[in-house]
Parts: structure tokens; sequence; C-alpha cells
């Protein structure tokens, strides 16, 4: 998830801010993909382009997946790269920042309909969102335990090297 930046809009802040005093965990929706405004000039652009690594867009409005991140409820309910999103919880979806309102909003561990377009066919696919905020942790938690788990390795190699050093050495020293 490098490079990739959380922001909460201005209205979600004005409406949460009474229970972020009060120290209350806000839950904030998170399905894992990035994504980007797509319209029908944009598909167009790319569909012209015979070396597109896009390959072929529909030219309509609506939001496309431009990633879709591992261990994410994106990838349990099989989003793909290059679905182009129209549709979420039944609402018509133009931008990306309309479609991150709609999951930022959305009921953490319920099903959340989103309504797609995959090489040009109609599909309906049903994501649970996460709470970010724990996926976040998660992934700190695994960041620490990898660098743990390094730093472990690294002692257990200078350590033998230095017990095969000293070794040598006692060996070197010894009195026939």
């Amino acid at each position: 998830m490098e490079g990739t930046s959380f922001a909460i809009p201005v209205n979600k802040v004005k409406a949460i801010v009474d229970d972020l005093a009060k120290g209350k965990h806000i839950n904030h929706g998170y399905v894992g993909i990035s994504m980007a405004s797509l319209t029908p000039d944009l598909a167009r652009q790319n569909n012209a382009d015979p070396n597109s690594p896009n390959g072929f867009i529909p030219e309509v409005n609506g939001v496309v997946i431009t990633r879709v991140y591992p261990k994410t409820p994106a990838e349990d309910a099989g989003l793909r790269r290059l679905d182009v999103v129209m549709e979420i919880g039944g609402r018509r979806v133009e931008r990306a920042d309309d479609a991150q309102r709609i999951i930022d909003g959305a009921n953490v561990g319920e099903e959340l309909s989103m309504k797609i377009l995959r090489t040009g066919k109609d599909m309906t696919i049903e994501v649970k969102p996460e709470d970010l905020s724990h996926k976040l942790q998660k992934m700190k938690k695994e960041k620490r335990r990898e660098k743990e788990d390094q730093m472990k390795k690294l002692k257990e190699k200078l350590l033998d090297g230095l017990q095969q050093n000293v070794e040598r050495h006692l060996r070197d020293f010894q009195i026939p």
C-alpha cells in the first residue's frame, strides 16, 4: 500500500468530530483498491493506443480500478484491475471521490454491492469493507514482526561468525 494516501473528507470530519473528542473509535470503510475517475474521452485516448498496457477500456463515465491490493476485501470478492465501477450500494458513481465517499461510509463487515463492467459484461460483486484502522494496525504488526525476524537472523549470523572466529583463534593459540 505504499504510495497510497488516506484523506478524510471535511464533511466526514464535521460529522464525527464530537465522537473523536470523546475518544470513540470511528470505523472507516476500506476495500483495498486504488481507483481513478473514467470518462469516455480518457477511455478513447487509451483505446486509440495499440500499445496501451491497459487493453480496451469501456468508453463510459465511471471509476476504473487501477490496483487491487493483496489480502483485502476487494481481492477476496474477486475485483480485478481495470474493472469499471458503475454503482456502489445502489448509488451511481462517476468519479473516484464519489466511490471513496460511499466506501468510507459503508458499514464495516456488511456486504456492499458493486456493479461493474468487466470485459464488456455487467456484473455485481459483493464486497465486505474492513475497518481501515484495524487494517493499518495489522500491517504495522506484520512489519514489526518482519523486522524482528530479520534482526534475529542477523544476530544469529553474527553470533555464529563470532563463535567460529573464537574457535579458530583458540586453535591457533593452543600449545602443542
